[in-house]
């Protein structure tokens, strides 16, 4: 941190001050909205959820140029036929 180097510095200090100022608040948590699909969201992270969720292996790809998901599942369970009806 360069103030802490040069703490007498009046025009750091001053840009410093004016630049927290500036800075946005910390969004919190709650206040994300997260849903399935988001483009930003790696496509590692949905096949780690679905295959938690269905308990077998899921695979989630992303095609850019059709802007499409698609989902390779090694063995479909009930997990998949009947409680989620997929």
């Amino acid at each position: 941190d360069y103030l802490l180097g040069n703490p007498t510095d009046k025009e750091a200090k001053e840009s410093a001050k004016i630049l927290k100022q500036a800075m946005p608040r910390q969004i919190e948590f709650e206040e994300l909205d997260f849903n399935l699909g988001e483009r930003w969201i790696q496509t590692d992270i949905y096949s780690k959820f679905a295959s938690h969720l269905f308990d077998t292996e899921v695979r989630v790809y992303y095609s850019e140029k059709t802007d499409d998901f698609s989902i390779a599942c090694e063995k479909k369970n009930i997990i998949i036929t009947e409680k989620h009806a997929v």
